[in-house]
């Protein structure tokens, strides 16, 4: 009997402790699968702060930006007004106190501490009032609507040979509405061609058939050149020098 009772602890000691090692495993679990969750947590957490910081990053590089290019169009349009100004011929029958000729004093007198070099202004920043800036906004708003290419761009081409060169407004005006009514009779003339060929979109070659038969695009033959095979360009090239010979 004593036995058979010694052998029941034994085997009770034996679950127990099995009982124990299965708990204790699945408490080490539960704590890894814990542990790995938070780590998630804290990477989706911490991946969605860096986007958010990125987001504010750009937010305020785009901010800036066009704070910086309303400055470069406010001090470009006021050099470009103080050079009006002061070329522009007074006639003797206008009246010196015309509203016209106070404005132009008044941009005149704002811009006096001013240094304007290439558009830029170069040492105190001129004190223009909230009246002179929504003038300008509104000229650059009028000027978007009423042009195709935008005119910074058209001035930055004009001015690629002589930076030095002074340009005003109006001419820069009209190189812009020249160069958009040149591309339509361009486009026009060569869409002609391509409904004579019954093609549904338009290619180089009907440009480039244009240019080579239309006398007034002569100026850009070298740009729009026709296409010729290799063996005709060969030809050619082989019947020249013999002739040259």
């Amino acid at each position: 009997m004593a036995s058979d009772s010694k052998t029941e602890n034994k085997k009770k000691k034996n679950n127990n402790k099995a009982v124990t090692k299965r708990n204790s495993k699945s408490i080490t679990k539960s704590k890894k699968e814990n542990k790995n969750k938070n780590k998630k947590e804290k990477n989706v957490s911490d991946n969605n702060n860096n986007k958010n910081k990125k987001r504010e990053n750009e937010n305020a590089n785009k901010d800036k930006k066009n704070n910086n290019s309303k400055k470069k169009k406010l001090t470009h349009s006021n050099g470009t007004s103080k050079h009006r100004g002061r070329e522009s011929p007074v006639s003797p029958s206008s009246s010196t106190d015309s509203p016209q000729n106070r404005e132009v004093e008044s941009v005149e007198e704002e811009e006096d501490n001013t240094v304007v070099s290439n558009g830029r202004t170069d040492g105190k920043k001129p004190n223009t009032s909230k009246r002179n800036r929504e003038e300008v906004e509104d000229e650059d708003d009028g000027d978007a609507k009423s042009n195709v290419f935008p005119m910074n761009r058209i001035r930055t081409i004009v001015k690629a040979e002589d930076p030095e060169m002074r340009v005003s407004q109006e001419a820069i005006f009209v190189v812009n509405k020249a160069a958009e009514k040149f591309l339509e009779q361009f486009t026009q003339d060569a869409y002609v061609r391509c409904v004579q060929e019954r093609r549904k979109s338009l290619s180089y070659n009907h440009l480039a058939h244009v240019v080579s038969k239309q006398r007034r695009y002569e100026f850009i033959s070298d740009f729009v050149p026709e296409t010729v095979k290799a063996e005709d360009a060969l030809r050619e090239r082989n019947s020249g020098g013999n002739g040259g010979n």
